[in-house]
């Protein structure tokens, strides 16, 4: 789906780009994706590469970037 590929898209920047992940991550926001949507799919993402199924298991958690 498109939603799945915003959230792909910022999921790489947020492993390779650190300011391209902020204005992606604001431009969703601003699109109308919540920062619950967001925080779960980069959740997920990290779940999945990381091979664990529950958040607590990452090795670091997900901090939404301020303005």
């Amino acid at each position: 789906s498109n939603k799945s590929d915003y959230y792909d898209n910022l999921y790489a920047a947020y492993n390779n780009d650190p300011a391209q992940f902020r204005e992606i991550y604001f431009d969703m926001r601003d699109f109308g994706f919540s920062e619950e949507a967001i925080k779960k799919a980069i959740e997920d993402r990290m779940k999945e590469e990381q091979g664990v199924s529950s958040v607590k298991d990452l090795n670091n958690r997900f901090v939404a970037p301020k303005k």
